[in-house]
C-alpha cells in the first residue's frame, strides 16, 4: 500500500485536530507518528475500521516497550472516547467501548537511571563550552528541559530563581551560588537557554560515549538531580525543588521553608566538588 493511500485513510485527523488544541503540541506529535504507523497497519490489511483484537494484534508486533505501548493505548482510548460522541448506532458504540477498555501493559518497575559522579566528571572534561554550560544548569537545577524556557525572574544579588513548573502548573523557587549564577548569565548571553529541545537532546547526544551504558540526554539530568539530592534531602524539600504534587492531600498545607530549600541547594549541592577555583576563568571557557 503506498503512502498516499495511507494518507488518504485519515481515520485519527479530527480527533488529533481537536487533541493539538487542548493539549501539549510534543504529546500531539508522538500520538500522530505511532496513529501514522497504525494507520499503514490497516492500509496493509485494507481495514477501514478496527477493533479491540486489531489493536492488540497490531501491538503484538511492534517491538516497543511496555511503556511505549501504553503512550499508543492512552491515545487510541482517547480517540474511542472522542468518536463514542459522534457514533450513533449501537454497533458502532460497542466497539468503541471495547478499544477504550482496553488494559494497558504492565511496566516493570526500575530505578531511574543517573549519572554518577564520576561520570559527571569525565563529562566536564570533554566537552565544549556550551554543551558544558547546558549541562551543569540541568544538573544544577533538576529542570525539565522545557523550563529552560519558562524562568520568569531571576535576582541575582539573592541567587533565586522562580520558574514555571511545566507538568504541574504555578510556579516554584530555586537557588544557585554565585559560579552557577555565573554559567546562568553566561547561557543566557548566548541564548542556550532558547535552544529547542532537539537541538539540546543532539548536543548531548555526542557525549553519551562517555557515561557508556547510559544514555546522555537531557532528561536523565533530571534524573540525576533526584537520585543524588535525595541522599542530601529530606522528601519534602526534593518534592518541592523539582515541582512535584505532593504525596497526599494533607501535604497541600505544608511547605518547606524556603531557607532549608536554599541551604540544600546552595551550601550542599552535589556539583559543589566539581566548582573550579578559578570561577571567571571556567565559565569563559578558557579552563576547560
Amino acid at each position: 500500500m503506498s503512502e498516499a493511500n495511507v494518507e488518504r485513510l485519515g481515520i485519527f485527523e479530527s480527533y488529533l485536530a481537536d487533541f493539538a488544541r487542548r493539549e501539549k503540541h510534543r504529546t500531539a506529535v508522538t500520538y500522530f507518528k505511532m496513529f501514522r504507523l497504525f494507520e499503514r497497519w490497516l492500509a496493509e490489511r485494507n481495514m477501514k475500521s478496527f477493533d479491540r483484537d486489531d489493536v492488540l494484534a497490531f501491538l503484538e508486533e511492534q517491538d516497543w516497550k511496555a511503556s511505549s505501548k501504553n503512550i499508543f493505548l492512552s491515545a487510541i482510548r482517547g480517540w474511542a472516547k472522542f468518536q463514542r460522541g459522534y457514533a450513533e448506532d449501537g454497533a458502532t458504540q460497542a466497539r468503541l467501548s471495547r478499544i477504550e477498555g482496553i488494559r494497558g501493559y504492565a511496566v516493570k518497575s526500575e530505578g531511574k537511571a543517573a549519572l554518577s559522579l564520576e561520570q559527571i566528571g569525565d563529562l566536564m572534561e570533554v566537552m565544549d563550552q556550551d554543551t558544558k554550560i547546558l549541562l551543569w544548569t540541568l544538573l544544577w537545577f533538576g529542570f525539565r528541559v522545557g523550563e529552560l524556557q519558562l524562568i520568569q525572574r531571576i535576582d541575582w544579588e539573592k541567587g533565586e530563581l522562580v520558574v514555571e513548573t511545566e507538568k504541574r502548573g504555578g510556579t516554584r523557587t530555586l537557588y544557585f551560588d554565585a559560579y552557577t549564577g555565573e554559567i546562568l548569565k553566561a547561557g543566557m548571553e548566548r541564548g542556550l537557554l532558547d535552544l529547542p529541545h532537539l537541538a539540546i537532546w543532539r548536543r548531548f547526544r555526542k557525549y553519551s560515549g562517555y557515561c557508556f551504558p547510559l544514555k546522555l540526554t537531557p532528561h536523565i539530568c533530571r534524573h540525576t538531580f533526584a537520585t543524588h539530592m535525595a541522599e542530601i534531602a529530606d522528601r519534602d524539600i526534593l518534592r518541592e525543588m523539582l515541582g512535584h504534587g505532593p504525596r497526599e492531600t494533607t501535604d497541600i498545607y505544608v511547605h518547606p521553608a524556603a531557607e532549608r530549600v536554599r541551604e540544600v541547594m546552595v551550601e550542599r549541592h552535589y556539583l559543589k566538588p566539581f566548582e573550579p577555583q578559578n570561577l571567571e576563568e571556567d565559565v569563559n571557557g578558557t579552563g576547560t
